[in-house]
């Protein structure tokens, strides 16, 4: 994954791509084209090492309008290169791809709160994914990755982008470019079992997050069905206490009129006296 040996090759001289000769029928990409991809690539990326300090920098010129937009068409697109062979473009996008982009689009990742990936920052300080997943920082890396959807992402990306390309025609390559120990190799088990971790975290981290709504709702229902409950019986109580209250007063206006009748019957009786 380094980028200075894709960087170097390029631009040391466009006759790295133009070889005088069709090895085992594949043809030989023209200078003029050769030339155009060179300036392409050294315009967006250094042979600087990447390190924490100038990360900044080269993902800011990696991931200009003009870098992506080169990034992200067709060599066939560039001038010159219109004509050349589809086996050749197709061989050296592939290679760029696996060897530029996804490298830069993994290393310049952030999270939402702008800080480097953790896998990212991995990558950065070891040059490199692990040859096997048993590193104890590459495993941390992994986990810690699952805290944040904008780095699991970048990584998933990664992994898809390098999977797609790493079959690049490595015969084509060693022509093109005359050397085939510049072709990267990835361990795609290492990061495809990273992939599954993140995934596998993820869903038990959903999953607690919902039992855990579950339990809250719960507990709501049952505090709305202890409120409403309460409600109930206070509202029994009250209707209670008005009842009672209404018949005592009914006693109270029974116990007036009765009275005010035997004091008409007592003055009747005493005029008939």
């Amino acid at each position: 994954m380094k980028l200075s040996a894709l960087v170097t090759l390029v631009a040391t001289s466009s006759a790295v791509f133009a070889l005088p000769f069709e090895k085992n029928n594949i043809p030989s990409i023209s200078s003029d084209c050769a030339s155009a991809i060179k300036s392409k690539i050294s315009e967006c990326v250094t042979s600087e090492k990447i390190t924490l300090s100038n990360l900044d920098s080269i993902c800011s010129a990696y991931k200009s309008d003009k870098c992506q937009s080169f990034f992200n068409s067709s060599i066939s697109s560039i001038d010159g290169c219109g004509s050349e062979e589809s086996i050749i473009l197709t061989a050296v996008e592939k290679y760029i791809k696996l060897k530029v982009a996804s490298v830069l689009n993994l290393k310049c990742a952030k999270d939402e709160d702008g800080n480097i990936c953790p896998i990212s920052n991995y990558v950065i300080q070891n040059g490199d994914v692990p040859s096997d997943s048993t590193d104890p920082s590459w495993q941390q890396a992994v986990n810690d990755t699952c805290k944040s959807k904008a780095c699991t992402d970048a990584f998933i990306n990664y992994t898809d982008t390098t999977i797609n390309n790493n079959g690049v025609n490595s015969e084509v390559i060693g022509t093109v470019l005359g050397d085939t120990d510049t072709i990267p190799t990835v361990n795609t088990d290492v990061i495809t079992d990273a992939v599954n971790t993140i995934k596998t975290n993820n869903e038990a981290t959903s999953q607690t997050q919902g039992s855990g709504q579950g339990t809250s709702s719960q507990a709501n229902d049952s505090n709305d069905s202890n409120n409403s409950s309460n409600s109930n019986d206070s509202n029994n109580s009250s209707n209670s206490n008005n009842s009672n209250n209404s018949n005592a007063n009914d006693q109270s206006s029974d116990a007036t009129s009765l009275k005010a009748t035997l004091t008409v019957v007592l003055a009747l009786f005493t005029l008939l006296l």
